[in-house]
């Protein structure tokens, strides 16, 4: 494998990125590599390093040596995208009197004091690649100069696609991020219902199989009875035709309100399905939180707080929460006392920005 093979790699594999320093530190006859990340001000934000050890490593982050690194200075001060033999101005002697030289590399048991290196802008600093030798070794010359500048378009290269990754990346998190904030589960998927993206609640949906579920790769219904309609919503909201999507009421387990799904095409030109669900049992359960950190409501208290918010009566309620009709009046008196109102028409009210739709 070659060095090119070795920089083309590291272009999209941070595994292939985290071999390189040893790879150039190969080519050009070294004895330890080390890639790093400058901010704007050439603060080290992160690295990569070959040979050196964790200790080192660590303390040169850790305890700031990087604004004191003198072979960083150097480079800073002369021409960027240039090989540099950094003992053309400090010579390995002058070296290792330096501060960072007797209290990182000494400290360490090292005894780098051989430099060469080249450092390129990006979008967000810069980044520089280096080699180094032992002060016992051969300075770095012409020729290895000349090697690693044979190298430079390339590296070039990969600062540049390793740039536009990240940014991908970074655009892809952001979306990612946004998504699972909202409340209702959201999946896309294409024509034939293989699922291209899911949400955070989307993907608690389906490890749940609560109304929904995959089969063979494909998203479909718990009942039987409406996969042929929800397959025929998500083929004709992702290619456009007929109805271009559909809203079902999916029905769940004994006692639980259906889950509510709209399918409707994706915006623009991309061919898909968008699907969005809400789940009232969910909702509710939300609902319950929160007026239990208003109020400090127990949850059997919270339980009777959502259903009187949502207008239900005490035999309603008492049936939904299995207790006697009695019961149920007492835990509301003790929502209002605690809520502060006298009744339930009072504590609609109050909570209606609260109240999910339903």
């Amino acid at each position: 494998m070659s060095i090119l093979d070795d920089i083309y790699d590291s272009m999209a594999d941070d595994v292939a990125f985290a071999r390189l320093p040893k790879a150039l530190a190969a080519v050009t006859r070294a004895r330890s590599g080390l890639i790093l990340d400058h901010d704007p001000d050439f603060r080290v934000n992160d690295y990569e390093h070959h040979y050196y050890s964790a200790e080192l490593t660590s303390r040169y982050m850790a305890g700031g040596f990087d604004t004191q690194d003198v072979w960083t200075r150097v480079v800073v001060s002369q021409k960027l995208d240039q090989i540099l033999l950094l003992e053309d101005f400090v010579d390995a002697t002058q070296f290792r009197q330096t501060f960072i030289y007797n209290e990182l590399f000494r400290h360490c048991g090292d005894d780098a004091a051989r430099c060469m290196a080249v450092m390129m802008p990006r979008k967000s600093g810069f980044m520089s690649f280096a080699v180094h030798r032992a002060f016992g070794d051969h300075r770095f010359n012409a020729r290895d100069a000349q090697v690693m500048s044979k190298l430079l378009p390339h590296l070039r290269r990969l600062v540049e696609m390793r740039d536009l990754l990240g940014a991908t990346a970074d655009r892809e998190a952001l979306a990612r991020a946004t998504l699972d904030t909202l409340a209702s589960a959201l999946l896309i998927t294409d024509a034939s219902g293989r699922i291209r993206i899911a949400n955070a609640g989307g993907e608690d949906l389906l490890q749940a199989q609560s109304g929904i579920r995959q089969k063979a790769g494909r998203l479909t219904t718990l009942d039987p009875r409406q996969s042929d309609r929800f397959a025929a919503a998500i083929r004709s909201a992702a290619l456009r035709i007929g109805r271009h999507g559909d809203v079902l009421d999916l029905p769940r387990g004994e006692g639980m309100s259906p889950l509510r799904v709209l399918i409707a095409p994706l915006a623009g030109h991309i061919a898909g399905a968008l699907i969005l669900i809400e789940d009232p049992e969910a909702e509710l359960h939300a609902l319950g939180t929160t007026l239990s950190s208003l109020y400090g409501l127990t949850q059997a208290e919270a339980e009777v707080a959502v259903l009187l918010v949502r207008g239900r009566s005490l035999t309603e309620i008492a049936t939904r929460c299995q207790v006697s009709r009695e019961t149920a009046r007492s835990q509301a008196k003790t929502v209002y006392d605690k809520a502060g109102v006298d009744g339930q028409i009072k504590l609609m009210s109050i909570l209606k920005g609260l109240q999910p739709r339903c």
